[in-house]
């Protein structure tokens, strides 16, 4: 599944908001800097889908804040 984000970065209250089908906005506490907000971002997304982190790639925006994210299901 592919899904949209926005991510907003410094923030004091990280959080996703839904803002319809597949798009989100993210709110992070990370600095852009040195990817880390990416990783938060892969991290929040690990937990919100409740999959392993290394099942969500970031398929394009990797240095911008609108992202095209791929998350693969587990199948059990």
């Amino acid at each position: 599944m592919n899904i949209q984000v926005v991510v907003k970065s410094h923030s004091p209250n990280p959080r996703i908001e839904s803002l319809g089908d597949n798009h989100f906005l993210i709110y992070v506490s990370a600095d852009p800097e040195n990817n880390e907000a990416n990783i938060e971002v892969i991290s929040m997304l690990s937990k919100y889908y409740g999959v392993p982190w290394k099942n969500i790639n970031i398929k394009s925006g990797m240095k911008s804040k609108n992202k095209l994210i791929e998350v693969l299901q587990v199948t059990s």
